[in-house]
């Protein structure tokens, strides 16, 4: 009887060919790909009993964005761009009327 060999095929060059190819992609993106912001998204508490830290890191956040984009952006001169969204339930604030 003999038994079935596997044989492994490596996966790490594959995958390290597909991360360089991003990579270059990436870097390499032409004047479209400058022109276009990096969006940086948080989602924080921003009503609610908590809405302090989210707005302290809200002040955190563009303060270091605006110190990166004034200093000619990332990436080739990319600006950043902040996208804020809150983490907070909303309930409706009317009253609800209950059934008798």
């Amino acid at each position: 009887m003999t038994k079935d060999k596997k044989i492994a095929s490596p996966r790490w060059p594959a995958l390290a060919g597909t991360v360089l190819a991003f990579l270059l992609a990436a870097l390499s993106g032409g004047r479209a790909a400058a022109e276009e912001p990096i969006k940086i998204g948080l989602v924080a508490a921003l009503s609610g009993g908590s809405a302090q830290s989210g707005e302290g890191i809200t002040r955190g956040l563009t303060i270091a964005i605006d110190e990166i984009n004034a200093s000619g952006g990332l990436l080739g001169g990319r600006k950043l761009e902040l996208i804020r969204r809150d983490t907070s339930p909303t309930r409706p604030k009317g009253r609800s009327r209950r059934a008798s």
